[in-house]
């Protein structure tokens, strides 16, 4: 089997839990201060950025597995997340899961169909620096879960 099979599983069956527990907040949770001292992001901040992220990352991913060297070196990745912040805002609850799932489904596609030579490919990660894609590809569900741990905080 590749190895690319079982990191799709957990892309898919992380973010199954994500929209689950995501799908059960109250609607006054979503406007709850969240993801840290001193930060102005709220619960719906932290899950646009779950989606913006997904997205940029997997892009970069994409390019990785081509020979690309993923982010510029130097890349300021809080000021990415930043500028990123509220683009996803006239969405509701419900558009945002659809996103999540389509996005999620993309990625979870686009690692099934990897080679393990591929896996095996070195490239920049904007907060990890030179990895594996397929690490990179693990820490995309482990910053989940780390952002899923700071919603449960606040409710």
């Amino acid at each position: 089997m590749s190895k690319a099979e079982p990191i799709a599983h957990k892309l898919l069956d992380e973010g199954a839990r994500t929209i689950a527990f995501l799908s059960n907040l109250a609607p006054e949770v979503w406007a709850k201060p969240c993801h840290g001292e001193g930060s102005d992001w709220t619960v719906r901040d932290v899950v646009e950025h779950l989606i913006s992220s997904e997205e940029g990352l997997r892009s970069q991913f994409r390019q990785i597995s081509t020979g690309g060297e993923g982010a510029p070196e130097g890349f300021d990745i809080d000021g990415f997340n930043a500028s990123r912040k509220n683009k996803l805002a006239e969405m509701t609850h419900e558009q945002l899961f659809e996103r999540y799932t389509y996005s999620r489904n993309r990625t979870a596609e686009f690692a099934r169909g990897l080679s393990d030579e591929q896996l095996a490919i070195m490239g920049r990660h904007p907060a990890l620096g030179m990895c594996a894609l397929a690490e990179m590809l693990k820490m995309m569900y482990l910053h989940h879960t780390m952002h899923i741990k700071e919603i449960k905080k606040v409710i």
